[in-house]
């Protein structure tokens, strides 16, 4: 079946899916930019402690676990010069003036935090969360380009037959004590029996027979028709009368 540039672009595009992910990674990408990637020289880097001294103590606007965030600066001394730095934590026992421990990157003197704060609002929580929007929207856009590809494969060598029920399968629900169905249907293509199956409320189907599309190159890749974008079922009914 011929499609223009534009339905092809429409039956690639038109997925929810795929945007929905582009933007879980936009969002992802937005964020990691603004988070403290100083927070992996605490993790990966060689670290040294040596004692400071809280300089201020100021509220922010955050909460974690529904606790305060408070944000200190201060002043510790290392390789031989004296650095300054910001930390956040939920505890405000410290006050200005008061001898707290620092720990900075031996690498980089001046990524510091005070021992047993964050050197962001959030701490490390930040640049995962970040990076699991990240991830969910790569992997979330990856499988709608794929279902793309195969439906655009599927509509450039459409083929349209009738599938007969076959049999009900069964899956529990593990989280309750609901059921869900299978319905397989076959077909044939090129003297060769194929199945498909589609999810169902009942265990008995409503009709017998089904119109199903499959690729004639791949007859695997098949979808009952009305199941299809509009625009393809009207213009594979159509071609079944030309």
């Amino acid at each position: 079946m011929h499609l223009t540039v534009t339905e092809r672009i429409r039956l690639a595009y038109s997925r929810v899916e795929l945007w929905f992910g582009l933007l879980l990674f936009l969002f992802g990408v937005g964020t990691v930019t603004q988070t403290e990637w100083d927070n992996l020289s605490f993790w990966f880097g060689n670290v040294a402690t040596v004692p400071g001294r809280v300089v201020t103590i100021y509220p922010t606007n955050t909460e974690v676990d529904e606790r305060a965030v408070w944000g200190y600066t201060y002043r510790y001394p290392a390789m031989r010069l004296e650095w300054a730095g910001t930390s956040f934590s939920t505890d405000s026992t410290l006050r200005p003036g008061q001898q707290a421990d620092v720990e900075y990157a031996v690498a980089h003197p001046a990524v510091s935090r005070l021992k047993g704060t964050d050197s962001t609002p959030l701490g490390a929580t930040e640049l995962l969360v970040s990076l699991l929007f990240i991830g969910t929207g790569i992997g979330v856009s990856w499988d709608s380009a794929r279902r793309a590809r195969q439906l655009l494969a599927l509509a450039d060598d459409a083929i349209v037959v009738k599938a007969t029920y076959a049999r009900t399968s069964t899956e529990k629900n593990p989280d309750s004590e609901e059921h869900s169905y299978w319905l397989h249907y076959t077909y044939n293509a090129d003297g060769r029996p194929q199945v498909i199956s589609l999810a169902s409320a009942h265990a008995l189907p409503s009709r017998q027979h089904v119109l199903v599309v499959f690729q004639g190159a791949n007859p695997a890749n098949a979808r009952r028709l009305t199941d299809l974008p509009s625009f393809l079922q009207a213009k594979l009914t159509s071609s079944q009368y030309e």
